[in-house]
């Protein structure tokens, strides 16, 4: 991948050995999904589509929730949403 703006950049072939290495639009990168416009969305689309499969599964599982359950995914939950939360707040800025 490379970053930048493509009209002022010479356009470069990377090799490695013998072998050219082919170029994306997106990397994954320590669990960070990093677009060649190094917008957070796909990576945010991801992280909330996860949670809602979570919530999901524990609303098969369960049929009845007392507060320590609600606690315990709660805490499971939360955290996630609201690193997401902050990704679109750097977004939009």
């Amino acid at each position: 991948m490379e970053l930048g703006k493509s009209k002022r950049r010479p356009v470069w072939n990377y090799l490695m050995g013998e072998e050219q290495i082919m170029k994306t639009r997106e990397e994954k990168d320590l669990g960070v999904i990093i677009q060649e416009n190094l917008y957070p969305e796909k990576h945010i689309s991801k992280i909330f589509g996860l949670t809602y499969k979570i919530l999901t599964n524990i609303r098969v599982a369960f049929q009845f929730m007392n507060k320590d359950m609600n606690k315990i995914i709660m805490n499971m939950i939360h955290p996630k949403l609201e690193y997401t939360a902050v990704l679109q707040r750097w977004c939009q800025n």
